[in-house]
Parts: structure tokens; C-alpha cells; sequence
């Protein structure tokens, strides 16, 4: 803060006052904004068969939502947790969102998953 003789301003201290105030409701925005999506794709999630999931039902979600969807019910399906990287997830991602007829994607703790049908299905080979 700004006192008598420390060389700054009175207005130069204001300023920084109003950009940490700024900084620190932006960053609660985020908070509230990143709990809201874990909270959306957890609701998505508790209403679904993990091991076998729509596409056209993870289409329609934004893609931070589905990307969450995804990221829980491959551990679900038993791969360890914190083993997933970002490439595990955007190879997951792809089998909805640019689907070519890619084959299964695997991951660890042997979970495959596989587009079938219209399907993501998560499996095992234990």
C-alpha cells in the first residue's frame, strides 16, 4: 500500500487496489465457473451406464463437460488414478467429436474404449 515517502502515488496505489479487486473477482468468476462444470458433468454422469455411453447424448454436451464425463467413467472402468494425460482424453474426445472409423483407444489400466453403434463402450482385458 501506499504511505507518505514510498515513492508511490496516491493514484498509482488506487490503480493497483482496483486491479487486485478486479484480479480476485475474475478469479472467483473462474472458481464458480470451473465448479459449476465438474457439477454439470457429474449430474450427466450419475444418470448414464459409464461403460456404455450414448454419442448422441455426449454430442450435445460442450465439450468441458464431456471431456469430464469421459475422464470419469474411464476410471470407472478401472484405470488408476492420475494416469490420464491431456492425449488420452482428446484420443477419447475423438472417437465423438471426429470420428473416421478410428480403432479402440487404449488406456491405462487396460481400459479400451471403442465407438460401436453409436456407442462409446469402456472395457477391460484383465
Amino acid at each position: 500500500m501506499w504511505s507518505p515517502g514510498s515513492g508511490i502515488s496516491s493514484s498509482r496505489a488506487a490503480n493497483c487496489q482496483t486491479f487486485i479487486q478486479r484480479f480476485f473477482t475474475h478469479l472467483t468468476f473462474f472458481a464458480l465457473l470451473f465448479s459449476g462444470i465438474i457439477w454439470l458433468a457429474l449430474e450427466f454422469f450419475n444418470q448414464v451406464d459409464p461403460a456404455n455411453l450414448d454419442v448422441n447424448d455426449l454430442e450435445r454436451l460442450p465439450k468441458a463437460i464431456r471431456t469430464r464425463v469421459l475422464r470419469l467413467a474411464i476410471y470407472k472402468a478401472g484405470a488408476p488414478m492420475g494416469t490420464l494425460t491431456a492425449e488420452h482424453i482428446s484420443a477419447a474426445e475423438a472417437l465423438i467429436s471426429q470420428w473416421h472409423g478410428q480403432k479402440e483407444v487404449s488406456l491405462p489400466g487396460n481400459v479400451k474404449l471403442l465407438r460401436n453403434s453409436g456407442r462409446i463402450v469402456l472395457s477391460t482385458n484383465s
